[in-house]
């Protein structure tokens, strides 16, 4: 595996455990002040029964923040000046 790869991979691989890590907590926390008296008890199609649109902004927040994590790195690695 050469140098490029092995930085893609690595950034990959930390963005996606980073993410999902602040990932979850955001949805925790949006389920417990957004979605249903049940706070963080609550399942989430209990949160999508009662309130769709809080539902499906954690389902956002769980996709997204992996992508964004991996951006993020991304960018970072560029601005040092060890771009690939």
């Amino acid at each position: 595996m050469n140098d490029r790869a092995r930085r893609w991979t690595f950034d990959i691989v930390l963005g996606l455990i980073l993410g999902s890590v602040t990932g979850a907590i955001l949805a925790v926390n949006i389920a417990i002040f957004a979605g249903t008296d049940d706070g963080y008890e609550a399942s989430l199609s209990e949160i999508f029964r009662q309130r769709p649109i809080v539902g499906g902004a954690i389902i956002l927040v769980l996709i997204g923040t992996p992508l964004v994590a991996i951006i993020i790195l991304r960018r970072v690695r560029a601005r040092r000046g060890t771009r690939s």
